[in-house]
């Protein structure tokens, strides 16, 4: 397979939105690899299977963009560093990884970002569909705003992978993201090193490859 050269991302964390209610599951299944095809319909959830499959056909578009190849030739894994499953995280595979990456999704919506290589970041995203549990238990609308954002930071934060146990090279800092519309009134949370700064496109609905 051929593997592209990934031109590092500067000193930014680019957020990209999908709307994955937008995407084509037979053209984004196109762009998949054997192991993420399989994935796909391992999935007991048929829509938990769309999200899946929308979200990283355009992580794969959004890479190949970047060295100018085929989505289909980007080498991503997934695999599990703990047992070897493919059920993780996706990431470039060496010597191909010079773009950290991480990825979210809620109820119909996506965001994908890439940082600058070995760059600790996570991000989250609540949609506000799954705010009405609170709403149903009586809690103030202030309270539930809290509660949402208080667990997207720390979401974010656990997906960088900085930890008590493993800190980050130098200081962290969460950002609370504005989404562009339709998804502005969704919650989400950028965890990244401090000195790194971030920008948020436009929503975007295309994953299928050129």
């Amino acid at each position: 397979m051929t593997r592209p050269p990934f031109p590092p991302v500067a000193d930014v964390v680019e957020v990209y939105p999908l709307d994955v209610w937008a995407a084509d599951v037979e053209k984004a299944l196109t762009v998949l690899d054997e192991a993420e095809r399989l994935r796909f319909t391992r999935y007991r959830d048929r829509w938990k299977a769309h999200e899946f499959a929308a979200t990283r056909a355009f992580l794969r578009r959004l890479l190949a963009d970047r060295a100018g190849g085929n989505p289909r030739d980007v080498p991503l894994d997934s695999i599990c560093k703990r047992c070897g499953r493919h059920y993780g995280p996706p990431w470039l595979v060496p010597p191909a990884d010079s773009v950290a990456i991480t990825v979210t999704h809620s109820n119909g919506w996506a965001l994908v970002a890439l940082g600058p290589p070995a760059a600790p970041i996570g991000i989250d995203l609540e949609h506000p569909e799954h705010h009405r549990l609170a709403a149903r238990l009586h809690r103030t609308d202030a309270l539930e705003d809290r509660r949402a954002h208080d667990w997207v930071r720390g979401e974010a934060l656990m997906k960088s992978g900085a930890t008590a146990s493993h800190p980050a090279d130098g200081p962290l800092r969460v950002h609370d993201l504005q989404l562009p519309k339709p998804m502005a009134a969704g919650v989400a949370a950028l965890a990244a090193p401090a000195h790194l700064a971030y920008r948020v496109h436009p929503v975007l609905g295309m994953t299928d490859p050129d």
